[in-house]
């Protein structure tokens, strides 16, 4: 049996970080929900997830923090990307997908299958 990719979600508003972490796992994906940037380094320093769905703007660290980290860390750079943002446009290059908020969940589902194949 195929084991489930693992899709990290880092939101810092807790019900868009609760529906993005239902519909995946209806999906058949394996999630870990975060609150913050933060709490997505450290997540990292341990596991290394198929995906991530970044917030770009959040307390504490940012999610373009965290792309600094991410890409400043070879065993990290190579984990796709999706930024989830009303900032969307302007997410660098390199990430699979920038989607604007409010999301479309079709355009969503077609991003985390691209970029977890």
């Amino acid at each position: 049996m195929r084991k489930s990719k693992l899709v990290l979600v880092v939101e810092d508003d807790d019900d868009s970080r609760q529906e993005l972490s239902e519909l995946l796992s209806d999906e058949g994906y394996r999630v870990l929900a975060l609150a913050d940037g933060r709490e997505a380094l450290n997540v990292l320093a341990q596991l290394q997830p198929d995906l991530i769905l970044l917030d770009l703007m959040m307390p504490i660290v940012s999610g373009w923090e965290v792309l600094a980290v991410l890409e400043a860390d070879s065993k990290l750079s190579s984990i796709p990307v999706v930024v989830l943002s009303a900032y969307a446009a302007q997410a660098p290059r390199g990430v699979a997908c920038a989607l604007n908020k409010p999301l479309s969940i079709a355009n969503l589902l077609t991003a985390v299958r691209s970029a977890c194949k």
